[in-house]
């Protein structure tokens, strides 16, 4: 079974993924209409820009954390103002970088 699937060529997962496309309506009833796309069809750019829609179109209350994702994201709030005095400008961080790799 290992060398059959090894030998397979592209993705083990095949779909379409209906996405919502906003229409109004007379009197301003916005209502969505679906429409397939074939994933595979999409360049890697095109399936990037998807990801960005996809994620700008969640609210914040529907993205739920995890307790550890939470507790992190304290401790980095509880530390931020300690933490930054040892940042470094971007500008100066950029130059070394060209300096050292040309």
């Amino acid at each position: 079974m290992d060398g059959q699937l090894a030998q397979r060529r592209g993705p083990l997962i095949h779909f379409k993924l209906p996405l919502p496309q906003w229409t109004t309506w007379p009197g301003n009833l916005i209502f969505s209409i679906m429409t397939t796309i074939d994933i595979e069809s999409l360049s890697p750019q095109e399936r990037l820009d998807l990801i960005g829609q996809l994620w700008d179109s969640l609210d914040a209350n529907d993205v739920q954390l995890t307790a550890a994702q939470a507790a992190e994201l304290d401790r980095r709030l509880e530390t931020l103002d300690e933490d930054i005095k040892d940042g470094r400008d971007a500008g100066d961080v950029l130059a070394e970088l060209r300096r050292r790799y040309p």
